[in-house]
């Protein structure tokens, strides 16, 4: 039986956009926690809703908007960890429990979320 080990990167490429500010082929995943402004009118605008952009990642950012674009519906991101797991360092751990607990979180998210609605 042979198996089919081609690369299927389809799911990642398939809608590639050529619009991004650095001409990247793919969304960058941005690594910041706020954002500039020219004054704080500009910034009101971006956090009442009236003009397109971001304030703060907490509220939503760049990455976010580009899974909800591929998507095509919100998106929540959650995270879980510790400082001292060290994620995506060379001595990087993660805590089974805090795994688990995260998974435990997640779940209990969307039965909130659903109850909601």
């Amino acid at each position: 039986m042979t198996q089919d080990c081609r690369f299927n990167t389809s799911i990642l490429h398939g809608k590639v956009s050529r619009g991004y500010a650095q001409r990247e082929l793919l969304p960058p995943v941005s690594q910041v926690t706020s954002f500039q402004y020219e004054n704080m009118e500009a910034l009101e605008n971006v956090f009442a809703h009236r003009a397109p952009g971001f304030a703060y990642t907490r509220i939503g950012n760049p990455t976010i908007a580009a899974f909800e674009q591929i998507l095509g519906c919100k998106t929540i991101l959650m995270g879980f960890g510790l400082e001292q797991n060290a994620i995506h360092s060379p001595n990087e751990s993660m805590d089974l429990e805090v795994w688990e607990k995260g998974i435990v979180a997640v779940s209990e998210f969307y039965k909130s979320f659903a109850s909601n609605y």
